[in-house]
């Protein structure tokens, strides 16, 4: 849940940390995306990915990603940050529920992945209790830079 509340902070909306540090940079992306990779039944791999713009390194790219994680994993995060996060999660999932084929997904999701949890338990409400003071010990343990790998993808010159 922490890690889901995160990737809302940095990547999802107009006012996320990303999208507020691109605005300031001069060498953008091209495109970009940062959240948790893979399925969902266990916390994974948390990622960015960037497509450096024309002229832009992509060292200079991976360093403004690793600028991210710090501010993240720093005292970047506040509780309106949380509190936004929280809002716009629940909005998401309100809004995965409309019609009788979303709740359907739902009740199948949660008999896979969620078999034993009682009603209390959702994973809505497991979001919905994430502190700031969690949220920070989550970051600091999965956006270290020793646990950071960069992969670069350089087209070839003859294609």
């Amino acid at each position: 849940p922490a890690l889901e509340l995160i990737e809302i902070i940095l990547a999802r909306g107009s006012f996320a940390r990303i999208s507020v540090a691109l605005a300031a940079e001069p060498a953008r992306p091209v495109g970009w995306q940062a959240g948790i990779l893979g399925l969902r039944r266990a916390p994974g791999v948390f990622g960015f990915f960037g497509v450096a713009a024309p002229g832009v390194s992509a060292d200079s790219l991976a360093a403004f990603f690793a600028a991210q994680s710090a501010w993240a994993t720093g005292e970047g995060i506040s509780e309106s940050d949380l509190a936004r996060a929280k809002l716009i999660h629940l909005a998401t999932v309100a809004s995965t529920l409309e019609r009788p084929g979303d709740i359907a997904r739902s009740a199948l999701h949660a008999a896979a992945f969620h078999p034993d949890a009682p009603p209390e338990g959702s994973p809505e409400e497991a979001r919905s209790s994430v502190t700031l003071e969690e949220l920070r010990r989550v970051t600091r343990a999965y956006l270290t830079p020793d646990r950071a790998v960069t992969l670069l993808v350089s087209p070839g010159r003859a294609e």
